[in-house]
């Protein structure tokens, strides 16, 4: 049997190409009715959310790998633990700040890609989840805003790395990967060199790794190596 509460499910035998797919649990019971039976070899059993993993998604994408070895006469059971690829970006226009600015667009870049636009327009912004490329390590803030009561402009040009989170651990890696998440917190502030109005920016980052899924999966030989269980 092979149950994965309605993600998508590869099987791939590794010693030669062997690849199923099912588009969800649904279509998974309709087809086999329950039962999975596959030849004697290794395998690896791939569960993930259903459709594609996107380069920017509006909820997080779920996915894991499990590799696991058939035998004859064994029901053999694996456990694929799917825990969130993607990275969370999260924009928080504090009260004060949206008190203090009239308007505002700001940027958040990775430069590998990745780029999302906030303006005024929507003080309460969702998050959006990004596939992040390889080693990446810096998101870029820019932009500019309008004091409300002076019609001043404020510039905005900063770097953030996961050390900026007070969260941040020594034995963490400085790379952005998945699970990982920001929330980026903006607020007026002053610059005191200067004499000028400012926007202060609070990183928050988060681990979303305890958001898992756990996908259970009961692979059962074929029935050429037993008979069916």
């Amino acid at each position: 049997l092979v149950r994965s509460r309605g993600l998508g499910d590869v099987y791939k035998r590794q010693s030669f190409e062997y690849t199923k797919e099912y588009e969800s649990f649904s279509k998974f019971k309709e087809e086999t009715e329950g039962v999975i039976e596959l030849p004697i070899g290794n395998y690896e059993i791939e569960a993930h959310s259903p459709g594609e993993f996107a380069e920017k998604m509006n909820d997080p994408y779920y996915g894991g790998v499990e590799k696991i070895e058939i035998m004859s006469g064994v029901e053999k059971p694996a456990i694929v633990k799917c825990s969130i690829q993607n990275v969370k970006i999260a924009m928080d226009f504090t009260p004060e700040f949206i008190d203090f600015y009239s308007s505002w667009t700001i940027t958040i870049d990775d430069k590998l890609g990745h780029s999302d636009v906030y303006t005024q327009e929507n003080t309460d912004p969702k998050p959006v989840y990004w596939k992040m490329a390889p080693k990446t390590d810096k998101i870029y803030v820019t932009g500019t805003a309008t004091v409300k009561s002076t019609g001043e402009t404020v510039t905005l040009n900063e770097t953030l790395t996961k050390k900026d989170s007070p969260d941040s651990e020594e034995s963490d890696s400085p790379y952005f990967g998945g699970g990982d998440g920001l929330l980026i917190s903006l607020a007026p502030g002053k610059d005191v060199e200067l004499n000028k109005e400012g926007i202060e920016i609070t990183v928050n980052g988060f681990n979303q790794e305890t958001n898992e899924n756990i996908c259970l999966l009961y692979t059962s030989p074929s029935p050429r190596d037993r008979t069916r269980s």
